[in-house]
């Protein structure tokens, strides 16, 4: 969920196969739904794997019985051969994509640690209750901000196990880490910058794709309206309508894309990195 809402943030499209229709077989760039980013993060072909045996089927009893698909866990697969397709990613980052993804799964039948939460508790998600092992939720009042265990309390209307303020512990939490990274600090900080700088160049070569189609496609539909009989009234009228909408789409773009150069972080120069050291 988290990559769709980068995407949309960030106006990317992603390209979908047009299934029926006259144009069925050519692609549309569309803004990706859910269902669309989760099938490139898990398909293995995207990581040049070809798999066999990912799914299975199961008779479930009724009247009349029904057929049910299941996915089956990666060590489950019954072929797996490595370098068939070109992978836009490796195997070993397909690997671990899939373990990051099952790391976030939370409250389900693989339970994991969830996904990181937004907010300004440090540990949301991660504290277990020292009394009943389970999970410890935050919640964030209006005059305190406490990690609490409430499932007793929930679940059978028994006294919650405990809650505490959330900055004690995340106060506690915080020097140790600091603590820890203090000899690698300012490199990891550097590393972080780094790591910044190289997603800011990944969007901004997005945008420069999306501003080449728009411009490819603008010269395309000069290119025939130039071409067609100007006795051909009809045919010059669609032509120009689609050069003219073409031209505009490009010029929102162009808009858009300046609009995100303005709003983006700028990358730190050489000098202003020597300035944080």
């Amino acid at each position: 969920r988290a990559v769709q809402r980068y995407f949309n943030a960030h106006g990317l499209q992603m390209p979908r196969s047009v299934q029926t229709g006259p144009d069925a077989g050519g692609l549309v760039w569309v803004a990706p739904t859910y269902q669309l980013i989760q099938q490139v993060l898990t398909n293995p072909a995207y990581a040049g794997l070809f798999v066999f045996g990912r799914r299975v089927q199961q008779t479930c009893p009724g009247t009349p019985p029904q057929i049910r698909e299941h996915r089956r866990r990666i060590d489950a697969w019954d072929i797996v051969v490595p370098g068939v397709y070109p992978g836009y990613i490796s195997p070993a980052q397909y690997d671990a994509n899939r373990e990051v993804l099952r790391a976030n799964m939370y409250n389900v039948a693989q339970k994991g640690r969830g996904a990181p939460r937004e907010g300004p508790g440090l540990l949301a998600g991660l504290v277990v209750c020292g009394k009943c092992g389970r999970r410890m939720t935050v919640s964030y009042g209006s005059q305190h901000h406490l990690y609490h265990c409430r499932r007793e309390q929930l679940t059978y209307d028994a006294p919650q196990c405990q809650s505490f303020a959330v900055h004690h512990l995340d106060a506690a939490v915080r020097d140790q880490f600091l603590a820890a990274v203090q000899p690698a600090r300012l490199e990891t900080i550097l590393s972080a910058l780094d790591v910044l700088e190289q997603e800011r160049r990944a969007l901004d070569h997005q945008w420069q794709l999306k501003l080449e189609r728009a411009r490819y496609a603008a010269r395309l539909a000069q290119r025939q309206y130039d071409a067609v009989d100007p006795e051909n009234r009809l045919v010059a009228c669609e032509l120009e309508t689609r050069w003219n909408d073409a031209l505009t789409a490009l010029q929102t773009l162009e808009r858009d894309d300046a609009k995100a150069c303005r709003t983006e972080l700028a990358p730190l120069s050489d000098a202003e990195q020597q300035a944080v050291r």
